[in-house]
């Protein structure tokens, strides 16, 4: 299972990134909270922060929609304030790269073959319902995941099982303002698939 980075943000009236919030999942689950004054400096460190983190070759992206989020968010804003995302750039194949799932998992893509479907509806077909803010929005994707993973064979059901018993137990998950935990909880446990003899 390669570790892969969820984000979901909010941002300010003057458009800088407010509130950014990060989900790595696959190995051992973390995350990151970063709340932002409305400052550019804030910003780009923030910025620096992400493509240095990611900047990591065993890293993944992904997300619902996520190849907008990224051109129209995170590149826009570091080629506003001048940092440098060379890792996004420099591999022909690499998370750029519209097909190449193994660097940049657009959830969306994925699931249309690189057409359109509401986030709502993909939800639907495994029994999820759509959260609203950024800690719904990205506990939403890593179910998606989850399940995208599982259809194209990158884990398997016992890995798939493992990491939903994880967001029944695993302290990270406690720590988010999630409106309506115990029902992404009670989701996620419907989730579990029979495992294959």
């Amino acid at each position: 299972m390669t570790p892969t980075i969820l984000l979901g943000y909010d941002t300010h009236e003057s458009g800088r990134i407010r509130t950014l919030f990060l989900l790595k999942m696959y190995g051992k689950m973390s995350t990151r909270h970063y709340h932002l004054l409305d400052d550019p400096e804030q910003e780009r460190t923030l910025l620096c922060d992400i493509s240095k983190l990611l900047s990591k070759d065993c890293f993944r992206i992904a997300g619902y929609s996520s190849r907008t989020f990224w051109s129209e968010v995170i590149l826009r804003k570091a080629f506003q304030l001048g940092v440098a995302f060379p890792w996004y750039y420099q591999d022909r194949f690499g998370p750029r790269y519209r097909y190449a799932d193994s660097k940049h998992l657009d959830i969306q893509d994925f699931l249309t073959d690189y057409g359109k479907m509401e986030k709502s509806q993909a939800l639907g077909l495994i029994g999820a319902e759509k959260r609203d803010g950024i800690f719904g929005t990205v506990l939403n994707d890593a179910l998606l995941l989850l399940r995208c993973d599982l259809l194209s064979g990158s884990i398997t059901e016992e890995e798939h099982n493992k990491v939903i018993a994880d967001f029944q137990t695993d302290d990270w998950l406690q720590t988010l303002v999630v409106p309506h935990l115990s029902d992404f909880r009670k989701e996620a446990d419907r989730m579990v698939v029979r495992v294959s003899t």
